[in-house]
């Protein structure tokens, strides 16, 4: 059984059409247009309902991923933190005992100088840079949205260049 499916934009395009033609007669439709409309009307709501639980399953299944990637990311978080404790242990111990290479049939284990020297900061919790040479020293520039909103509803706009758009959008809300 072949059954043939309307798609949401054809139903959409026989409105449009239906209208389009109602506006040419001066607002008025047959009996037999009207049916046509209700009809129309009603598939294109079954659809859209469908369409709309559609939405939403997907919205709950990725819902119901995202809580599982949360516990799988936790889960992976702690084996990594075990693992980094465990090798800083091993690799104390044998820095203490003086071993610095272990050899068996299933592990070759060594403590190796690193190829690139680390900077690190010695000193207080936030870094003085007054202390430090600008060449040492990134900068990095970004807008900042939430001021420019601000300055906006506040009617605000002197120095707010003309490359700055504000534009409010819409969304689908599906409850």
């Amino acid at each position: 059984m072949n059954v043939a499916r309307v798609r949401m934009y054809e139903i959409g395009d026989q409105l449009e059409a239906l209208d389009a033609k109602s506006a040419d007669q001066g607002g008025v439709l047959s009996d037999e247009e009207f049916a046509i409309l209700d009809r129309l009307e009603g598939e294109f709501e079954d659809k859209a309902v469908r369409i709309a639980s559609l939405v939403k399953d997907a919205e709950m299944e990725a819902d119901i991923i995202s809580v599982e990637m949360e516990r799988l990311g936790k889960h992976r978080d702690t084996r990594n933190a075990l693992a980094l404790n465990l090798k800083a242990y091993l690799k104390r111990e044998m820095e203490r005992l003086d071993i610095p290479k272990i050899k068996t049939p299933t592990r070759k284990i060594r403590i190796q100088k690193n190829s690139r020297p680390s900077v690190n900061y010695i000193g207080d919790d936030k870094i003085a840079f007054d202390d430090v040479p600008a060449v040492f020293v990134r900068t990095r520039y970004q807008l900042d949205k939430q001021a420019i909103l601000k300055a906006i509803e506040s009617e605000l706009t002197i120095g707010i260049p003309d490359s700055i758009k504000i534009e409010t959008g819409t969304h689908l809300r599906i409850d």
